[in-house]
């Protein structure tokens, strides 16, 4: 049995098609001015001081930000800070 070329395509064009993007599925970007989450680069949701070392003023804070002093800074860590230091937390 020999199959035509156009039934062939109609066939194969709709393993073809793609299910558009949910946001589910599609990461949100950071918001604009996210230092903490640009900072975060392996995002696991803190900062080592390697990474820290992409921003001086974030880099020379850290010491100061790491309450529980296990080399990370966390989201809550940074707000605390700030908050002690009357900065505003831009996250």
């Amino acid at each position: 049995m020999k199959l035509s070329p156009i039934l062939l395509l109609a066939f194969a064009l709709p393993g073809f098609a793609q299910t558009p993007p949910t946001a589910a599925t599609v990461a949100a970007p950071p918001a604009s001015g996210d230092a903490f989450s640009s900072l975060d680069a392996d995002k696991d949701g803190r900062v080592s001081s390697t990474e820290a070392d992409a921003d001086a003023g974030f880099s020379a804070t850290f010491s100061a930000m790491d309450a529980n002093a296990d080399g990370f800074v966390t989201r809550d860590e940074k707000t605390a800070h700030a908050k002690a230091n009357k900065q505003p937390a831009r996250h």
